[in-house]
């Protein structure tokens, strides 16, 4: 963008009127977005003669826009502001109503019950980034692509720390780095912040070790099913119909949360999903699909559950990984009968 332009101006002004923790939580969104749709734009425009600018999620066009998310201007009129919104044409008209965008499943439920009527900014939890981000995976198909595949950002502070496809490793205005992790570190809840540690501290890393491990398997990350994307996946070179795979699931697990059940919760949400993306890999048969759940540490409150599922399931195991260990990844529960090669290798 180039400096001085209107665009940068009205992005400024737009600024100027966000207090700290709206600024944070239109950060998250724009991690949240990029994290499935890398060239997502952020841009602030116009909202007519004489109002004030609103924020655009979408891409930039030299004449016309696609915009996914709308957050209107703040403080304007008394009103309860800013507002979060699908799509660019408000909440309550025909044309909103009648929108692609506004049809597409589970639409509704992803900020809350107050669904495509808008929502404000404070009212956006680390859940509905949670649900939001689900949902960008559900419907990452041409529609949508679309509607991201842009390469503009206007210059808000917080924007200048982001590349275009790159949400964890941009330079910072005075060249120091900066983590998608520690750039939502105000915001409220520890959900989100965990979601981008199981991004930056487990999926990538694990990505490139397993990659040089496993010469004849193919690692992929984000890999889509009918039920949402699978966080890594593992199917060999030269795979036939009964050829065995593994599905992972990371996690981002403290023992500090043990006291108010969020381990648990976290576990058994992790089993589910793992249980729902081997039932519809249709190209490889059930008792093929081995299930990994992959955290940093075993929490003591999570012992006994993960025991008794290892128990249960033969093809499911849990695993650590800490990229720093000599060995970093390392087989705790359960059994990998098609990675013994692997799993021999890394057991403590």
């Amino acid at each position: 963008m180039i400096k001085g332009s209107k665009s940068e101006k009205l992005a400024r002004l737009y600024e100027s009127r966000l207090d700290d923790g709206e600024l944070e939580i239109v950060r998250a969104l724009l991690i949240a977005t990029r994290s499935v749709f890398p060239k997502a734009d952020l841009f602030v425009v116009e909202n007519g003669k004489n109002k004030p600018p609103v924020l655009r999620f979408g891409a930039r066009g030299d004449g016309s826009n696609s915009v996914v998310l709308s957050v209107s201007s703040p403080k304007y009129n008394g009103k309860l502001r800013p507002i979060v919104s699908w799509g660019g044409q408000g909440t309550t008209t025909p044309k909103a109503k009648n929108s692609r965008i506004h049809k597409l499943r589970g639409i509704k439920k992803v900020f809350g019950t107050k669904g495509t009527k808008g929502i404000t900014l404070a009212d956006i939890d680390s859940d509905a980034i949670e649900r939001y981000v689900e949902f960008l995976k559900r419907h990452d198909g041409q529609f949508l692509q679309n509607c991201f595949d842009g390469a503009s950002v206007c210059l808000l502070s917080f924007s200048d720390s982001l590349g275009v496809s790159d949400v964890g490793t941009g330079e910072t205005k005075s060249g120091s780095s900066a983590t998608a992790k520690t750039s939502i570190r105000r915001l409220s809840g520890e959900e989100i912040e965990a979601w981008l540690e199981e991004k930056s501290e487990l999926q990538e890393p694990l990505t490139n070790y397993l990659e040089n491990v496993l010469s004849s398997y193919d690692v992929s990350k984000e890999k889509k099913t009918k039920v949402g994307s699978m966080d890594l996946f593992l199917s060999p070179k030269d795979q036939t119909e009964t050829s065995p795979v593994a599905v992972l699931e990371l996690k981002a697990i403290k023992s500090e949360s043990c006291e108010n059940g969020a381990n648990r919760t976290k576990v058994r949400h992790s089993y589910g999903q793992l249980l729902d993306y081997s039932v519809n890999l249709t190209s490889t048969p059930f008792d093929c699909v081995e299930r990994w759940l992959v955290i940093k540490s075993i929490p003591d409150d999570c012992l006994n559950l993960l025991e008794k599922l290892t128990q249960l399931d033969s093809n499911f195991s849990v695993w650590t990984y800490n990229e720093k260990d000599e060995v970093p990844l390392v087989l705790k529960m359960g059994h990998s009968k098609s990675f013994m090669f692997l799993s021999n290798g890394t057991k403590r």
